[in-house]
């Protein structure tokens, strides 16, 4: 998560990074996607699990509210 925040100026920034059909709302494919471009010292199970605590409403995505 670190790597993560030293990329982007905020949340919403970093939102708009992940969220790569532009829609408002990111998928965990994406999420996974781009933690691996960043080179994030985390192994898919740890990704996943944090898409998941991401993921209040358990919808499948996260939108900008929930990744903040």
């Amino acid at each position: 998560v670190k790597k993560i925040r030293v990329n982007f100026t905020d949340s919403s920034e970093a939102f708009r990074f992940f969220d790569l059909s532009a829609n408002s709302r990111m998928r965990k494919e994406h999420f996974v996607f781009n933690c691996a471009f960043l080179e994030v010292d985390a192994d898919y199970n740890d990704v996943s699990d944090l898409f998941g605590a991401l993921d209040a409403q358990n919808r499948g995505t996260v939108d900008d509210e929930e990744f903040k």
